[in-house]
């Protein structure tokens, strides 16, 4: 083989990126979603206390009464939560002012709207395509964000959450789908990886401008990761292999002769492809299924640590940072505080590339979870401390709060936050690939939701100490279980991955079933 044939039997690289970091830019808008949740639940805080002056709960104590500059109105305190609250009237600095129960709806709801796109994902990527589903999901993240910006009644504003929510869970499903599909072999797991540390980079873009303007304004300007993502989108094509499921060959060669580059031979590629789709229309998948072993085994450890990745109190924090930082009369600002907490998970994110394959997934998520019930831990021994003395906590320890929110933000970075999307790719055969899938994501969203919704009432309830050393039990009980329980899948091929667990069917298991272990 001459050096001019060995260059062309190499994939071009420039077409995959320009795909991968298209989709990295739903990944921002996703990550806006997300990092919304930080700056204005902070500001609407502080409204609730202009508002009452002083209030009776327990959280909004430490909250300053700071002067108000962004337009806003209030529901009627006394109207039922949901229903009633579109009667609104204008406060004496026009503020938006929310209850604690409402609130509590306002910073959680999107995670519905992420449950529902995440179970819509798996039809509409077998109807529209992936491309067309991550464009289809740009249009109500767009008018959930406009919603939010000019909503003047608590249902308006909740359904421009949910709307903003929907973006999440489609763009998580369909855009690690689209890029394993485009990608060649050897750079698949490097643009895979682009998804969640570009999730991170748009929280902290919306932590940063949150700083700097008023919550209505910084939804009017998180429209645009995804109208930049829209127009990218427009210039990339659809998955080859969504192409030929649909029996359009001739656009599905096209397709991956311009993902691959004008001179590599796709013939190879495209036979995988076809070979591959023809065996899972041979071997449908039926819920009787999940019964066996090699399916229901693998299934458990994902559903678990995706609901571990929720409950270990990640959209907490984020949602939170500001309002931590300020109760725990940090020396810093709490912008800065936040800030800095979600730059070193990207920096995590960054490590994570380079150790997944050298540590493991196993020891990963185990450190990972100690570190975190650690950080939990030091958190509650800090705002107990502040109860039982203030002025020495501040005096000794003012460092910590930010030392163990920086500590969780690395430990949830290299471990908990990646690996369990690399494990729902990994852990199961393809037969149930795509079902396992929106399973998953539809638990790890509705966690979501329950850990934000539960945020004040839990806060109010165990006091903040109390709050904090509730989410280091659930951390270590998470490292027990992956300790315990999860298997190591460093190195191994997805064959393999599967035959461990195929390893375990009892020898009464019949033949058929085999056969269909082996076929999947």
């Amino acid at each position: 083989m001459t050096k001019n044939d060995d260059v062309e039997q190499r994939p071009a690289y420039r077409t995959q990126y320009f795909a991968a970091l298209t989709v990295s830019m739903s990944a921002v808008g996703a990550g806006a979603v997300l990092g919304f949740n930080s700056p204005a639940s902070f500001q609407l805080r502080v409204a609730h206390t202009g508002a009452n002056g002083s209030t009776t709960n327990q959280s909004d104590d430490s909250f300053v009464n700071v002067q108000q500059l962004w337009p806003s109105y209030t529901a009627n305190q006394g109207a039922d939560f949901f229903f009633n609250a579109t009667d609104v009237r204008a406060t004496s600095h026009d503020e938006i002012v929310m209850s604690t129960e409402e609130l509590s709806w306002f910073m959680s709801v999107f995670a519905l709207g992420a449950l529902v796109g995440g179970l819509m994902s798996s039809p509409l990527m077998n109807t529209v395509g992936r491309k067309g589903t991550l464009l289809a999901s740009s249009i109500p993240s767009i008018a959930g964000w406009v919603m939010t910006g000019f909503g003047r009644s608590f249902p308006t504003l909740l359904l421009g959450r949910v709307l903003t929510g929907l973006l999440l869970g489609i763009s998580s499903s369909a855009g690690n789908a689209y890029v394993g599909e485009i990608a060649s072999s050897d750079i698949r797991g490097l643009l895979g990886s682009f998804f969640e540390l570009f999730l991170v980079v748009g929280i902290m873009l919306e932590m940063v401008v949150g700083a700097y303007v008023k919550w209505q304004v910084l939804a009017l300007l998180s429209t645009a990761p995804t109208i930049l993502f829209m127009l990218l989108m427009l210039f990339n094509k659809e998955s080859p292999a969504f192409l030929l499921m649909k029996g359009k060959e001739e656009e599905a060669r096209a397709a991956l002769q311009y993902f691959r580059g004008p001179h590599y031979c796709i013939e190879k590629e495209i036979a995988d492809v076809k070979d591959s789709q023809k065996e899972a229309q041979e071997a449908k998948f039926r819920l009787a299924d999940l019964k066996k072993p090699y399916i229901y085994k693998p299934l458990i450890i994902t559903l678990t640590i995706g609901m571990f990745s929720q409950l270990c109190g990640i959209e907490v924090l984020t949602s939170n940072l500001s309002t931590i930082f300020r109760n725990a009369g940090s020396d810093l600002s709490e912008n800065t505080n936040s800030i800095i907490c979600i730059f070193l998970e990207i920096v995590a994110g960054v490590m994570a590339i380079f150790l997944m394959e050298r540590v493991g997934r196993k020891t990963l998520l185990i450190i990972s979870s100690i570190f975190m019930a650690a950080s939990h831990g030091s958190i509650g021994v800090y705002f107990y401390l502040l109860e039982v003395d203030e002025a020495w906590t501040k005096m000794h320890i003012n460092f910590l709060p930010l030392v163990a929110l920086v500590t969780f933000m690395l430990a949830f970075g290299i471990g908990l936050g990646p690996i369990v999307w690399i494990l729902v790719g990994e852990m199961f055969p393809p037969l149930v690939r795509e079902t396992a899938a929106g399973i998953t994501i539809a638990l790890v969203w509705t966690s979501s939701f329950l850990t934000v919704l539960s945020y004040e009432h839990l806060h109010e309830t165990l006091h903040t100490y109390g709050f904090f050393w509730v989410y280091t039990c659930i951390c270590a009980l998470c490292a027990l279980f992956c300790a315990t329980v999860v298997k190591e899948t460093k190195g191994k091929t997805l064959e393999e991955i599967t035959k461990m667990f195929v390893d375990e069917i009892p020898a009464t298991e019949t033949e058929t079933s085999k056969r269909d272990v082996q076929a999947s």
